[in-house]
């Protein structure tokens, strides 16, 4: 399939190579939530390098306890049991930013990540995560080149390979930048 707009996919792996050139300055992250409303929170998060290591991969445990939709179940697996010595948000909020500090983020849907992790923190009376997010998502959908006549837009396309869980959807943001990466601009 021909690309509508080649400027577009060459921004796209343009985006992808810098990122790998500068790896030691980027983290990818990517959370596990009890859905996706003004009250859910984060009950997974997870943390890797560029080079794949883990740098955090841990369940949280609200302080107040919030139903985990029976969707966001089907989709990650994740109930109450699992949660169940779980620490606190607020607990690890200061290991997270530590981990964060002076890095950029990469996430999926970057925006929905951002909201989940702000909407934990005010839950659990705790500071909002300060960081520098990029949406690996938007890039994609631009890479892949599917255009959407009515929304005037690219089509956002379901993370490959991601398997629901956050370490290993972590894994899948990685491999798609490395396809990004790699591939032959126009």
């Amino acid at each position: 399939m021909r690309h509508p707009f080649p400027k577009d996919l060459n921004q796209s792996i343009k985006w992808a190579r810098a990122i790998m050139d500068s790896f030691a300055t980027w983290l990818i992250l990517d959370t596990e939530t009890t859905g996706i409303g003004k009250d859910d929170v984060v009950i997974q998060l997870a943390i890797i390098n560029l080079e794949g290591v883990k740098v955090i991969d841990t369940f949280l445990k609200p302080i107040k306890k919030v139903a985990i939709s029976k969707e966001a179940i089907t989709v990650h697996g994740i109930t109450y049991d699992n949660l169940y010595n779980a620490p606190h948000y607020k607990d690890i909020y200061s290991v997270i930013q530590e981990i964060i500090t002076d890095k950029n983020i990469i996430a999926y849907n970057a925006d929905y990540d951002r909201r989940l992790l702000k909407q934990t923190a005010y839950q659990e009376g705790a500071p909002i995560l300060k960081a520098t997010w990029h949406c690996a998502m938007l890039q994609y959908a631009r890479f892949k080149g599917q255009w959407n006549e009515k929304r005037q837009n690219y089509l956002y396309q379901k993370l490959p390979a991601g398997d629901h869980s956050a370490i290993g959807d972590c894994k899948a943001i990685l491999k798609l930048i490395k396809e990004m990466a790699n591939a032959t601009p126009l």
